[in-house]
């Protein structure tokens, strides 16, 4: 039985995938921001209700709160920044270390989605990572000129069939994004192919995938995924 998500892990979660998103240097900016709300803004705010505006009333519960988390609050933004900073340089380094296909499958499932997110950071995407089983399959959720692209990853060495391209489509349907991705290691069926086709879904497979990681690997003339 999968373990109940608590406010902290939805905080932690939250706030991972802002800072992943955003530029190495808003980690430091976030945590003072919520300094300066927790311990000088919400204590002046209510100090403004008091006799004397210009004494922050010490007594007052939700100035005790305030403060009391301003420190914890503010320590949780900095560890989780780090944590962001290390996993980029995990991901940066293992995406450079891949040499050909059979590099790319040695990895694990996790470890695949983590070598795609880093390769559309590098290509300039916003990119947001779910949770395994979350949104209907769906991997990786991509933002770029206001385009949102479904991305999901199959680290295979088989061929993915149609039925997988159809429960695609009908996510990338019924969340409106404007574009879908399937990226697997291995190969796609037939019908997969006319279905994707048919239906404007962006099929990577083993032929196309490492060619596309060497260009962004080499940083010169990278080559855009068709989306």
């Amino acid at each position: 039985m999968a373990r109940q998500r608590t406010g902290a892990d939805v905080f932690f979660d939250d706030v991972y995938a802002f800072l992943r998103a955003a530029p190495w240097w808003m980690g430091p900016i976030l945590a003072l921001f919520v300094w300066l709300l927790s311990a000088v803004v919400v204590p002046h705010v209510v100090s403004t209700h008091d006799a004397d505006p210009l004494a922050v009333p010490s007594n007052n519960i939700i100035v005790i709160i305030s403060r009391g988390v301003a420190p914890f609050l503010t320590g949780a933004i900095v560890v989780i920044w780090l944590v962001t900073l290390i996993h980029q340089l995990r991901d940066a380094a293992s995406f450079d270390r891949q040499a050909n296909i059979h590099s790319v499958r040695k990895l694990s499932w996790q470890e695949f989605e983590w070598l795609l997110a880093e390769a559309f950071r590098r290509q300039g995407y916003a990119v947001r990572e779910t949770a395994r089983g979350a949104d209907g399959g769906v991997d990786l959720i991509l933002d770029k000129d206001r385009a949102t692209t479904l991305v999901q990853a199959k680290q295979w060495k088989g061929n993915v069939g149609v039925r997988v391209v159809r429960e695609l489509l009908g996510v990338r349907v019924a969340r409106r994004a404007d574009h879908a991705m399937l990226v697997t290691s291995g190969g796609f069926t037939r019908d997969a192919i006319a279905f994707a086709t048919k239906n404007d879904i962006c099929l990577i497979d083993k032929t196309t995938l490492m060619p596309w990681i060497q260009s962004i690997q080499s940083e010169h003339d990278a080559a855009s995924i068709p989306i």
